[in-house]
C-alpha cells in the first residue's frame, strides 16, 4: 500500500491546476458486498485498502489545492455500482476520474503500480474491455 499512496500523492502534489472550477472525482473500487482482492490469510481486502487510500488522496488534493472540488464515489463501506459511479462523475462534470484499485497477481513477486485509459489505443480495446469486466465481475 505504501508504494501505490507514494505514487498517487506524487502524482497529486505534482498537478498543476490552472481551471478555477476544477473537480476530481476520487472512487475507491470495490465495497460493501464486493470484497475485490483478499489476501491470502484472509485479512486484508482491498475494498478496505482502495477506501484508505481514496481518502488519504482527497485530502492531500485539498491540502495543496484548496480550489479543487474533491468528491467521492463512497467514504464508507458500501457497495458502489460500475453505472452509479459513471453517473456519479458525468453528473458532477468531473475533469478527473480516478479509480483506486489494488489488485493480486499469482507472482507473489509482482511490485509496483498499474494504470489504464480506456479507448486511447485502439489496438488495446479488447485488452481494456477485459480488465473491465475482470474489474466489475461482481456486477
Amino acid at each position: 500500500m505504501r508504494h501505490l499512496l507514494t505514487i498517487l500523492l506524487t502524482l497529486v502534489t505534482t498537478i498543476s491546476i490552472t481551471a478555477k472550477d476544477f473537480t476530481v472525482v476520487i472512487d475507491a473500487g470495490h465495497g460493501g458486498k464486493d470484497p475485490g482482492a483478499i489476501s491470502a490469510n484472509k485479512k486484508i481486502y482491498e475494498k478496505n485498502v482502495t477506501l484508505a487510500v481514496a481518502l488519504m488522496v482527497g485530502e492531500s488534493i485539498q491540502e495543496k489545492h484548496p480550489e479543487v472540488k474533491v468528491l467521492y464515489t463512497r467514504k464508507t463501506d458500501k457497495f458502489v455500482g460500475l453505472n452509479d459511479r459513471a453517473r456519479m462523475a458525468n453528473k458532477a462534470n468531473a475533469d478527473l476520474f480516478i479509480s483506486i484499485h489494488t489488485n493480486a497477481a499469482n507472482n507473489r513477486s509482482a511490485k509496483g503500480a498499474e494504470t489504464y485509459t480506456l479507448g486511447v489505443e485502439e489496438e488495446r480495446t479488447e485488452k481494456n474491455l477485459d480488465i473491465a469486466k475482470r474489474e466489475n465481475g461482481v456486477i
